[in-house]
């Protein structure tokens, strides 16, 4: 199974896409579902 660490990352330290100081907001769950899908592709998973 593969597994990606890092998606939140980028997301997290960016306030534009936080909705208070711990949860992304539509935009950053938005970026973190592209980050995944780009992941799992390369993966070979979907």
């Amino acid at each position: 199974m593969p597994y990606e660490g890092e998606a939140f990352n980028g997301v997290l330290k960016d306030p534009a896409l936080k909705s208070d100081p711990i949860h992304p907001n539509a935009r950053g769950y938005d970026r973190v579902a592209e980050r995944l899908a780009a992941f799992l592709a390369e993966a070979g998973a979907l």
